[in-house]
Formats: C-alpha cells, sequence, structure tokens
C-alpha cells in the first residue's frame, strides 16, 4: 500500500507514501459516517440519568446474589425501565428513571421520599448488607435543560474552533478542519449509538476533549504543509504533505501513545464511573489521529492550495 523513497530536502527521512491511501482512507471514512447516521436515527443514544431524569446508584454489597437475581427483583416489584451493570466482585451501579419510581410508589412523594423508596427495595433484597458510594437523582424538567446545554457546549466549540482555523490559515485549510471536526464527531455519536453506551455529562467532556486532541493534530500539520510549500516549489502537493506527515510523526506517535497509555491506566484502575470516559476518548485519540492524516491533509489535494496566496 506504501510507497517508501528518500528525500535530502526532508532531512533524509524515509518518507511513508500516506497519500496513496487517501481515496481507500475516504471510502472507509464515508462508511464508518453513513453506519453512525443510521446507527443514530435507528437506535438514537441511550442518554443517561443526567439527560432523562431518575436516580442512579452505585453500591458495594457484602451478598452472593448476582445480578440475574437483583433484575428479576426489580421486574417482580413492577419496574420497567431500569438499567444494572456489575463492577468487580461486588459492585452493582442501578439506574432507574423517574417514571418508574413515581409508578412504584403510586404516591406524590418529594425528591427525597422517592429516594427512601428505591433504598428500600435494595435494603431488602440485600438484607441491608451494602453500602452506598454514590447516589444521584436528576428531575426530567434538569435533565431536558442539560440536553440543550450540552448541544449548545458542543455548538459553540465545534463554531470556535472553525472560526480559529478559518482566520489563522487560509481558506482552503479551513475547509480541512471543518471536515475534520464533523466526521470525529458524528464518529464518536455513531460509536455511542451503536454499542449503546450510556450518554451523560461525562459524555460531553469526552466529545469535547477529543475533537479538541484532533484539531490540535490537523494544526500541526497544516503548519508544516505551508512551511514546506514555499521550500519544495518544484514537488506536487501531495509529495509535500507526505514529507510534512512524515517530520511531524514522531511527534503524534508519542504524543498519542503517552495519552493512550495514560487513558488505559485511567480505564483499569479509575473506577466504574469513569471506565465509559477513558474508553471513549482513547478510541476518540485513535480516530482524531487517522482524521489528521486521511481527512486534513488528502482535502487539499482535491480543492488545491493557492501557493502564492498563504499568509505569512
Amino acid at each position: 500500500m506504501f510507497n517508501f523513497f528518500r528525500s535530502k530536502d526532508a532531512e533524509n527521512l524515509v518518507i511513508i507514501d500516506f497519500m496513496k491511501a487517501r481515496k481507500v482512507a475516504f471510502l472507509m471514512s464515508m462508511t464508518f459516517i453513513l453506519v453512525s447516521i443510521f446507527s443514530f436515527f435507528i437506535n438514537k443514544l441511550n442518554f443517561g440519568v443526567d439527560f432523562t431524569g431518575g436516580m442512579l446508584f452505585d453500591i458495594t454489597v457484602d451478598s452472593n446474589k448476582n445480578i440475574s437475581d437483583l433484575r428479576k427483583n426489580f421486574l417482580n416489584n413492577g419496574f420497567e425501565d431500569f438499567s444494572i451493570q456489575s463492577y468487580g466482585d461486588k459492585g452493582f451501579i442501578i439506574r432507574v428513571s423517574e417514571k418508574d419510581a413515581r409508578k412504584y410508589s403510586n404516591k406524590d412523594l418529594t425528591d427525597n421520599e422517592y429516594l427512601q423508596v428505591l433504598k428500600g427495595v435494595l435494603g431488602s433484597f440485600f438484607e441491608n448488607k451494602l453500602e452506598y458510594n454514590r447516589v444521584d437523582f436528576v428531575g426530567p424538567q434538569i435533565g431536558r435543560e442539560l440536553i440543550v446545554k450540552g448541544a449548545l457546549a458542543l455548538a459553540l466549540a465545534l463554531l470556535t474552533m472553525m472560526i480559529y482555523i478559518w482566520v489563522r490559515f487560509e481558506f482552503e485549510f479551513g475547509i480541512g478542519a471543518i471536515l475534520t471536526l464533523f466526521h470525529d464527531t458524528i464518529v464518536i455519536f455513531g460509536i455511542y449509538s451503536i454499542f449503546k453506551i450510556e450518554f451523560d455529562l461525562t459524555s460531553i467532556a469526552a466529545i469535547l476533549t477529543i475533537i479538541g486532541y484532533s484539531i490540535n493534530d490537523s494544526v500541526v500539520i497544516y503548519d508544516r504543509i505551508r512551511e514546506y510549500i514555499p521550500k519544495y516549489k518544484n514537488k506536487s502537493l501531495s509529495d509535500i504533505i507526505n514529507i510534512s506527515l512524515n517530520t511531524t510523526l514522531r511527534r503524534t506517535l508519542l504524543t498519542s501513545s503517552t495519552t493512550l497509555l495514560s487513558l488505559v491506566i485511567l480505564a483499569l484502575f479509575g473506577g466504574e464511573s469513569i471506565k465509559n470516559f477513558s474508553a471513549i476518548v482513547f478510541l476518540g485519540i485513535l480516530i482524531g489521529t487517522y482524521s489528521s492524516i486521511y481527512i486534513s491533509a488528502p482535502v487539499l489535494i482535491y480543492i488545491g492550495v493557492n501557493r502564492k496566496g498563504l499568509k505569512k
């Protein structure tokens, strides 16, 4: 797939011909985007308690009862809209929608009283041999407000990054950056939808982290391309992009590997509440690195670059 050649102008580096695979990469990216959009409309997002409203319990128990027994207990008590995850040997994360809590209690109770109803169900099942590590309650109105504010935060982040790239670089580079941001965002949403990963407030933070990382990679590559265009006047834009990618490759690999290593450690030892965040950011960095090479850079070949009109 790749050709290798020597270039004295590029400090005698062995150049990997990334651009030769750009058509295959574009097809892969289009496939990822279409699958993500299809899944988003079919499966939608698995909104967590932060957005839907309800109760979350993170408990550790001193009991031999397993997740199947606990799920049957909830069903037998009339609950329908709930989810249970186990972690470690004795840990459970339980999410119950506010609608289910109201239905079960069949009374007009206060938030604190709803909470006590659920604690009563859990305490009875585990014979009060449990410890509450985390208890959260979010009303439906607050959940709707968080959805709006989360969407606004993502939209503003994308918009400001687009404006920065447009001002900092030329029009052609701005188009590449915009396509990269949309590619990364759509694919990440697709991962959440396809694998039904719970989408909560930490998911917003994860997506903002990913698009920031991705655009940073693109800026580094764009800076090198603009530096090399006047330096290698007789080379094609494809060759210049290959040289630019190869001269920034070491920096990209070192940065990505150290960040990915940190995320693996977080996923393994950071606890259940941060595991999804670490996993998504891990995948997002891989996607962002890929898109910096195969979305940001190749776009310049297709739309062209005005070599004489480059900003100083």
